[in-house]
């Protein structure tokens, strides 16, 4: 049942309760003193202006209130990105060859070194100052992808002003195309949502990648906003982020679950005040986990999660 749905049960039934139990008073009160049947009627009108401003203040409090909210890595969590290089290379191809010609197999020898050097330049990034504009420096990653993609054929490099715009359409054609997602995540996660509550993504990896992947398991109407550093224009990897994140929610630390594989990460997070679940489901995840509420196994995460929001 919606999580909000059964506040509004309760508080009906107890306002009911409350009007029982009065009308039940005013009646013998108002037989015992022989008052009026108009004064007992004005009496009756009374309580329902009450109950008028009751309901009201309830409704308020129900829609300026937020509940929890749950925010969902990819890597590790929903995906497993041991098996995500192969598929990417054999799609990416599939995408490069009929619009700039050239020999599949150097195209996916060129990704794989090209994704080395990348991930050694976000290492470099990240341990230097995560306060640094996102966007900036994601137009350098673009750039030195696609150039060092497109210098392993004999052929003429695209505009540099088209670098980041052909990196997106590479990325909204792969990802929705690519199979990764850990046995029961996809049902674990359509549990979730059926119980009501807010579901969002708080991953290192850009939005339009986590709106294919998410597209591609089938779940994208489960999750509202994707967020990746680049709608916050922060990486992932500070406090700054998760701030960011609660900011454009507008909601405290305390209303966040985050779910993440990292301990830092969610180390950082539960130190600003969030409840946090460890993945473990990846087999490179050490165990036992640190932290109070992890799992190994997706079934065990809608019982962790409704465990949680009963605290």
């Amino acid at each position: 049942m919606n999580h909000n749905l059964k506040k509004v049960i309760c508080a009906f039934l107890l306002l009911l309760s409350i009007n029982i139990f009065v009308l039940r008073n005013f009646h013998n009160f108002f037989h015992s003193i022989h008052c009026s049947g108009l004064i007992f009627f004005l009496s009756i009108l009374y309580l329902v202006k009450l109950n008028i401003y009751y309901i009201l203040i309830y409704f308020i409090f129900l829609v300026t209130l937020k509940d929890w909210v749950i925010f969902f890595d990819d890597g590790g969590v929903m995906n497993d990105n041991s098996l995500r290089g192969e598929q990417w290379k054999k799609i990416l191809v599939e995408y490069l060859v009929p619009r700039y010609g050239g020999d599949p197999e150097v195209w996916k020898k060129a990704n794989h070194k090209a994704v080395e050097i990348l991930i050694r330049e976000m290492e470099i990034l990240r341990n230097s100052n995560l306060s640094i504009s996102f966007s900036k420096h994601q137009e350098h990653l673009d750039k030195l992808w696609l150039e060092y993609m497109f210098r392993a054929h004999p052929i003429d490099f695209p505009p540099a002003t088209e670098y980041s715009t052909i990196c997106r359409e590479i990325d909204a054609f792969v990802t929705p195309q690519v199979k990764s997602s850990y046995p029961g995540i996809i049902e674990a996660i359509k549990e979730i949502y059926s119980i009501g509550l807010p579901l969002h993504t708080a991953s290192g990896e850009l939005s339009v990648q986590l709106n294919g992947y998410l597209t591609g398991m089938g779940i994208r109407h489960c999750f509202s906003t994707l967020y990746g550093p680049d709608l916050i224009n922060t990486f992932k990897g500070g406090k700054e982020y998760f701030q960011a994140i609660f900011t454009s929610e507008k909601i405290l630390p305390s209303q966040a679950i985050i779910i993440d594989d990292s301990p830092k990460i969610l180390t950082i997070a539960e130190d600003l005040g969030a409840k946090v679940i460890h993945s473990c489901v990846d087999k490179s995840v050490t165990h036992p986990s640190p932290f109070k509420n992890s799992y190994s196994s997706t079934d065990e995460l809608l019982t962790i999660i409704n465990d949680l929001i009963k605290l």
